[in-house]
């Protein structure tokens, strides 16, 4: 949902130049280039640690099991039928990437309210015939993902207008940030307990969004360095966080599941700051020095 809000904003503010296609290959790029170097690690470490016990067969099966790692590797294991995927939360990033360019093209059409009326149209059709959790199996999925950018991109709608509005009330600014602050409250304590409302979920998570961009809200004005940080590592350590669990389950598979979740969480955590500064050391000072920049 936000990656499509973000997309949206930026085509929106964007001067098309007729070059859809072009421009659609050029934003994507830039946005997955950043995952790539995390998607390495992770998928690098899941199949190693995968095939270790295979070794006891012999380098053969050790080596077979790494038959599907160029497709995780390029993020395009979401395509693939019938095949094990070693690095489970990709499937969305895959799916992610493998709808993103034509996303891209979608958000560059000229009828604005055309694409306001894609916006809302293809979420309802899509959610209200498969459901939120629902539509795992290919190609339900990729039809999953993109109903989920626009949501987004509606979202974006939504909260470019309410901006306009010029509000000097502070009670209604009160009431405002009241509602954000609930449907996000609504959201983690629904999964939390686990209750069944997805499609509530969802209507809840759009609202919040909508009203903290919107930029209406008391909670839009706080800015904290902090909260910048956690968002640029929110992405390693989703990408990292399954092969960290891979690597505690392989050295700790005895200890106690209190010691394992202990582990596991400080492990995701110092593996993604240290990937992060390490490979944004690389970025903006060696890397660019080898490369003769």
């Amino acid at each position: 949902m936000v990656m499509g809000y973000y997309t949206c904003k930026h085509f929106t503010h964007k001067s098309i130049n007729g070059e859809v296609v072009k421009n659609s290959i050029i934003y994507t790029w830039g946005k997955f280039r950043e995952f790539l170097p995390y998607v390495f690690i992770s998928v690098t470490i899941e199949y190693v640690y995968e095939s270790l016990p295979l070794l006891a067969d012999g380098i053969k099966p050790f080596l077979k099991n790494f038959y599907n790692m160029p497709f995780e590797l390029s993020l395009l294991s979401d395509s693939i039928v019938n095949e094990p995927v070693h690095v489970v939360p990709l499937w969305f990033l895959s799916s992610v990437f493998l709808v993103f360019l034509w996303f891209c093209c979608v958000m560059q059409m000229k009828d604005k309210y055309m694409l306001w009326l894609i916006s809302w149209t293809v979420p309802v059709l899509y959610y209200g015939y498969v459901g939120v959790i629902g539509g795992h199996t290919y190609p339900i999925n990729l039809f999953r993902t993109f109903a989920g950018l626009m949501v987004g991109a509606f979202v974006y709608f939504a909260s470019t207008k309410l901006s306009m509005n010029k509000i000097v009330s502070d009670k209604l600014i009160f009431l405002l940030t009241f509602i954000e602050c609930s449907s996000f409250l609504l959201v983690i304590i629904s999964v939390f307990r686990n209750w069944q409302y997805h499609r509530l979920n969802l209507i809840a998570f759009a609202i919040g969004n909508m009203l903290i961009f919107s930029g209406i809200t008391a909670t839009s004005k706080i800015k904290a360095r902090w909260m910048t940080f956690l968002g640029k590592i929110s992405m390693p350590l989703f990408i990292l966080h399954w092969s960290v669990g891979t690597v505690i389950n392989y050295y700790l598979w005895e200890r106690a599941y209190t010691t394992k979740i202990i582990f596991y969480y400080v492990g995701t955590f110092a593996t993604a700051l240290l990937s992060y500064f390490v490979i944004e050391y690389l970025k903006n000072s060696n890397f660019k020095k080898i490369c003769g920049k």
